[in-house]
């Protein structure tokens, strides 16, 4: 990630920033450039107590999907401009509501 983020303020420029986004951690420390947009959160608490409590119903197959109702978050940095801030916070909402649906594809990529 550190090289990430150093090839991004290497290639930003005044009117054309490059942004950084990182999964599972906040990676915010790593940032030095204020290109750092943000972080997909995984907070694993739910997912965990709901999957225990089903191997204790004695269910021994199934499918959790994570997702924004499950633990996952968006968390931005205070770089990113407040009215793309909310358009992520909305997206995220529309999204748990099913006003979007995302489609999952697990096809090659490039191929």
């Amino acid at each position: 990630a550190v090289g990430t983020f150093k090839a991004a303020e290497g290639a930003s420029a005044p009117d054309h920033k490059i942004w950084v986004t990182a999964k599972y951690t906040d990676k915010s420390s790593l940032d030095s450039g204020g290109n750092y947009a943000g972080t997909v959160l995984y907070d694993f608490a739910k997912p965990v107590t709901d999957v225990l409590a089903k191997i204790g119903a004695k269910e021994t197959t199934g499918y959790y999907p994570l997702g924004f109702a499950t633990g996952v978050t968006i968390s931005m940095s205070k770089n990113v401009p407040a009215d793309v801030q909310q358009n992520v916070q909305d997206t995220m909402k529309k999204i748990d509501d099913g006003t979007i649906s995302v489609k999952l594809d697990t096809s090659k990529i490039g191929g």
